[in-house]
């Protein structure tokens, strides 16, 4: 049986013998066509059931066979669409498309399905000639107006876009939708006095509705126009003076023009009334306190807002995230921490609320810390390897080195297998540690696991391809790794260093040091490695003088190597 894959192959038999077979049936006696008709209507039933069991080639094989039969048949078409859309065959879908709606012009669906196909594939104007016929022939669906309004947006056409609102607008009334629709296309076009007009109709066809006087306020702030905001705020204040959305955009606009304490005053109107909920403050705390972050002289007022929330909602999560999150901002990381902690207990299983906890620990470089919170953490969410992952790190900053590598090897073990990015990882730190530890072949091992499950997991293409220079073994190898880590993060000082170093040990002076010399133009004039590793390159190459100056200014640089004071000292090159 052939594959929905290999579909190509019968596309010149799809075309060629459209017409054919259902001129065979139309000849055919009624006898005939009965039993046509029943093998049809059977064979496109099992090939349903194959396309809903996933089985693509059994359901394309079926519904080809009923198109065998009757080429005419609109439903079978329809099908075959679908079929070639699943299998990514989009231009054969788009034809089998256009001849179901020749077949069944009637079908809103089948024509709808064709639209948003030419749609998805940007012909926009066969997308537009679909539903100007549909307009026409279902004069009871006007939204195909809207529909029709955002492809000629699409395409750049906002002229035409607008009219196609203006004709649905016609037929269903003035309407919010529509209204913020043609204001966002008038101010694309430029055009932004008839876009507020447009927000204006909507206010003479609903005059008490305050939100659309408070909206029309809020534009005009969007495009810093403080004063005719006012206007309409003031409006709004004369329609309903305790609005919480009216007070919203009061603080905003108050905000926006430097009165801190004004706008102060109108969000705690929105935190006082009884009829808002708290999810609603919440959120409007939210957009108050990340305009408060621009404005630093306004986190003051935005602390106190938190505080008087707090006090009559000890018990909101969100809200001691929201407030730790602001306390992190200011560097209040010990008053930050005691929040997270109120939500830790809250919510015990909140992944994020633990990784928050561990992050702020290691800012401090509680290393301990660290780890007593991931213990924690892992006592109500078991099985996460993040927390293992931090646990690591935390050991090996201990120099506990053990410690480290069994928490990423148990990191390892809870991973789903899926996971090649975090796997390679962890691969990653096991391979550092093992280095560290002096057994090498372990270490080698687990960076040829990280870089399989990550072929270009680039700290560990470094370390791996360092490491054999160190041990002058596999160098071309340990070269190949390294160009790659150079090609993906060129301005690199560390990998720059690195490819360096490789050249060295090969014996290729002159390449080592036009690289290292790149490393120092990134920052690398600071390292002391590099430096050192320099004047090693300069050395070799027969430049003692030149060497001398750069394991100097190695050791000022804070350098403890006594392999590089016995250089000084000697003024020659020692083997490391």
């Amino acid at each position: 049986m052939h594959k929905i894959i290999n579909i190509s192959l019968t596309l010149f038999f799809f075309f060629s013998s459209f017409f054919s077979f259902g001129n065979n049936q139309a000849e055919a006696t009624p006898e005939d066509k009965n039993e046509i008709q029943r093998k049809v209507e059977y064979f496109f039933l099992e090939a349903i059931k194959a396309k809903e069991a996933r089985k693509l080639d059994v359901a394309y094989d079926l519904m080809r066979y009923c198109y065998e039969l009757d080429s005419l048949n609109a439903p079978v078409m329809f099908e075959l669409s679908v079929l070639y859309n699943m299998t990514g065959a989009r231009q054969e879908s788009l034809h089998a498309l256009q001849k179901a709606v020749a077949l069944n012009e009637t079908n809103y669906w089948y024509q709808m399905a064709l639209a948003d196909q030419a749609e998805k594939m940007r012909l926009y104007e066969l997308a537009i000639d679909t539903y100007d016929k549909m307009i026409r022939n279902f004069p009871d669906k006007p939204e195909l107006n809207y529909n029709l309004a955002s492809l000629y947006a699409q395409s750049g056409d906002t002229e035409s876009a607008i009219e196609a609102l203006d004709r649905l607008e016609e037929i269903i009334g003035v309407n919010e939708t529509i209204s913020l629709q043609k204001f966002r296309l008038y101010q694309f076009a430029g055009e932004d006095e008839k876009g507020y007009q447009e927000i204006e109709h909507l206010i003479r066809k609903y005059p008490y509705e305050l939100k659309y006087v408070v909206l029309l306020g809020d534009l005009y702030l969007e495009a810093d126009k403080p004063a005719e905001a006012y206007e309409y705020y003031q409006k709004a204040l004369s329609i309903e003076p305790d609005n919480a959305f009216l007070a919203v955009s009061l603080a905003n606009y108050y905000q926006a023009i430097g009165d801190s304490e004004a706008a102060k005053q109108q969000m705690s109107i929105v935190f006082t009334n009884p009829k808002i909920e708290i999810e609603e403050k919440i959120v409007y705390l939210g957009h108050y306190l990340q305009q408060s972050i621009k404005d630093s002289t306004d986190i003051p007022q935005a602390e106190a807002l938190f505080v008087q929330l707090l006090e009559d909602n000890p018990l909101e999560a969100d809200l001691h995230t929201m407030y730790g999150s602001l306390l992190i901002s200011q560097g209040k990381l010990e008053e930050a921490k005691k929040e997270f902690e109120i939500v830790q207990t809250l919510t015990p299983d909140d992944k994020e609320i633990w990784m928050q906890l561990i992050s702020l620990e290691g800012r401090e470089n509680n290393y301990q810390g660290m780890i007593d919170v991931s213990n924690k953490a892992l006592q109500q969410i078991p099985d996460t390897p993040e927390f293992y992952f931090y646990q690591g790190v935390a050991w090996y900053q201990l120099e506990e080195y053990e410690n480290a590598l069994n928490s990423f090897k148990t990191g390892v073990s809870v991973i789903p297998p899926e996971n090649n990015m975090m796997l390679s990882d962890f691969y990653g730190q096991i391979g550092d540690i093992n280095f560290k530890l002096n057994r090498k072949e372990e270490a080698f091992d687990a960076y040829e696991k990280a870089i399989e499950k990550n072929e270009n997991n680039i700290g560990v293409l470094n370390n791996y391809a360092y490491y054999l220079s160190l041990e002058n073994r596999d160098l071309d190898k340990a070269e190949k790794m390294s160009e790659v880590t150079v090609r993906l993060d060129p301005n690199n000082s560390t990998y720059l260093d690195t490819y360096a170093w490789i050249f060295f040990m090969k014996g290729n002076y002159t390449l080592a040091k036009f690289y290292l010399r790149k490393a120092m133009s990134h920052g690398g004039e600071e390292n002391s490695e590099i430096l050192e590793h320099y004047g090693d390159a300069l050395y070799k190459d027969g430049e003692p003088e030149d060497a001398l100056k750069y394991w100097e200014r190695a050791l000022e640089q804070g350098s403890d190597s006594e392999t590089l004071k016995n250089k000084i000292e000697t003024k020659t090159y020692i083997e490391p």
